[in-house]
């Protein structure tokens, strides 16, 4: 009998963490658009920024995919990911400071929509510790969408040139969409 309780919870433990598995994926490093035509009306970009005062261990995203990015993306400072991911709606769910401490969200302020085909700036996940003794960072999600094109002008200019940015975050903001229209007038 507990031999069998024993296998029971081994196999179950063992299955859960297989079903639970996150795709690690990590940010793009070249200028060079890699969603294929085949699939432009079912993949975008995500853009986002996560400003830190420490290297976080985790930051875990669930939806059409269950993402997850390491420490490598998450360094201290401000660092700026852009991913290729299935279109749909995910939610930033948590983020693992260190072993023994996590930052879980389960509100809509931290839930977002990928349009396929398009840059999708979510906005910058700011996480700062607020008092000398209080290790454990206070987030909010910002919207700096002037940053974020600066970002991709410098870095990833040809996929900026082939695909629209739009702002996916929060709350609306129209500055990608006045900043487009300019553009458009001034090359008349």
């Amino acid at each position: 009998m507990k031999k069998s309780f024993i296998r029971t919870v081994i196999f179950l433990f063992i299955l859960a963490s297989i079903v639970g598995c996150a795709q690690t994926v990590t940010t793009l490093t070249e200028d060079s658009d890699i969603i294929e035509p085949a699939k432009i009306s079912d993949t975008g970009y995500l853009l986002m920024a996560i400003d830190t005062s420490s290297t976080l261990q985790e930051l875990h995203i669930s939806g059409e995919a269950s993402l997850k990015l390491t420490s490598k993306d998450l360094r201290q400072g401000t660092n700026y990911i852009l991913l290729n991911v299935e279109a749909g709606n995910y939610t930033l769910d948590k983020i693992v400071i260190s072993n023994f401490r996590v930052a879980e969200f389960n509100n809509e302020y931290w839930s977002f929509r990928i349009k396929p085909g398009a840059i999708n700036y979510i906005g910058e996940v700011y996480a700062h510790n607020v008092g000398w003794f209080d290790k454990t960072p206070r987030f909010e999600l910002v919207n700096n969408a002037s940053m974020a094109l600066e970002f991709m002008e410098d870095k990833f200019q040809n996929i900026l040139q082939s695909r629209k940015i739009i702002y996916a975050g929060p709350g609306e903001d129209n500055f990608f969409s006045l900043v487009d229209n300019v553009s458009k007038k001034a090359s008349q």
